[in-house]
């Protein structure tokens, strides 16, 4: 097999930056969505009895 034919077209290199920038912005959301995942809720409001 021979991977010396000809120059790669700058195309390819188009395709490449244009998936590696997708990955990182998918990487980028679900980093926040783990983190808010693994803290749990701000804070939980205490159950207080009704005023009368």
């Amino acid at each position: 097999m021979d991977i010396n034919k000809r120059p790669v077209s700058p195309g390819v290199f188009m395709v490449l930056l244009v998936a590696a920038v997708l990955a990182l912005a998918l990487v980028w959301m679900l980093g926040d969505v783990v983190m808010n995942w693994i803290s749990g809720p701000a804070e939980v409001p205490a159950i207080a009895a009704p005023e009368d």
